[in-house]
């Protein structure tokens, strides 16, 4: 009688702890749900190697053709984006989203970082305007720059190795490594869109994907990625990530128009 009752109560205490463990991974489950918009590592995806000595030719060459942009705004806050050297006369592509809150408000202060460590704090608008899906800015800055990317027009097969300099918070003239995917399908063709594996993060805006010869081929941009049901809530879905940038077609079309 005592033995049935021990293991009776062993049984009640084997279920009832099974039912606390399950109660727990619950709350777990839950507590992850509460994921920020972007995980931390959600935009990292890495790009290909970079060799030493291409590592060293980019940073003692194209990378003087590149530009940390700082917006300082009325309240104080700080965003970044990239400039990128298209002429030798210090004529400076970015995207419209990155010069366009100093466009539009005389209060927002600009510094803009060479990589010589130069820092430039004025510049003059050549072409910045609102085209729907253009998203690109001119200006120019009162400088001779080392180094100027010339336009790659003819678009390189798919796969070419491709690289970019950007300035991410936590690191600027960062370089990366991709390659060419294809284009993206487009309602026009000054929207067109070229997809890379190249990772265009926050910071990277404005910046240039070049080819090995230092040819620019297009202007990072953007990413666009799904979401993806989870539980109860959505979250970013790391499978649907891609990365765009503006193709050089359409950048000098762009450019050639500035004046008209």
């Amino acid at each position: 009688m005592h033995c049935r009752y021990v293991r009776e109560c062993g049984t009640l205490i084997i279920r009832w702890l099974i039912i606390v463990v399950a109660c727990l991974l619950t709350f777990l489950r839950a507590d992850d749900l509460d994921m920020p918009k972007l995980p931390e590592n959600f935009l990292k995806r890495p790009g290909s190697n970079i060799s030493p000595a291409k590592f060293n030719q980019i940073l003692s060459r194209e990378a003087h053709g590149v530009v940390k942009i700082q917006i300082m705004h009325e309240n104080g806050a700080a965003s970044f984006g990239t400039g990128t050297f298209l002429s030798a006369e210090g004529h400076l592509i970015s995207n419209l989203h990155v010069l366009k809150p100093l466009r539009d408000n005389p209060k927002v202060k600009v510094t803009y970082y060479l990589r010589n460590g130069t820092m430039i704090h004025s510049s003059t608008f050549i072409k910045c305007d609102d085209q729907p899906g253009i998203d690109l800015c001119v200006v120019r800055l009162d400088i001779r720059p080392h180094y100027w990317f010339p336009l790659k027009i003819k678009l390189p097969a798919t796969y070419t190795s491709l690289y970019l300099i950007g300035n991410p918070v936590d690191k600027d003239f960062d370089i990366i490594a991709g390659r060419l995917f294809l284009p993206s399908t487009p309602q026009a063709t000054d929207l067109r869109r070229l997809e890379v594996s190249v990772p265009v993060r926050p910071g990277f805006s404005g910046g240039p994907i070049f080819d090995d010869e230092g040819k620019l081929v297009c202007i990072a941009s953007e990413l666009r990625y799904s979401h993806t049901l989870i539980g109860i809530n959505w979250q970013p879905d790391p499978s649907s990530l891609h990365y765009f940038c503006i193709e050089a077609s359409v950048v000098s079309k762009y450019i050639r128009k500035r004046n008209k």
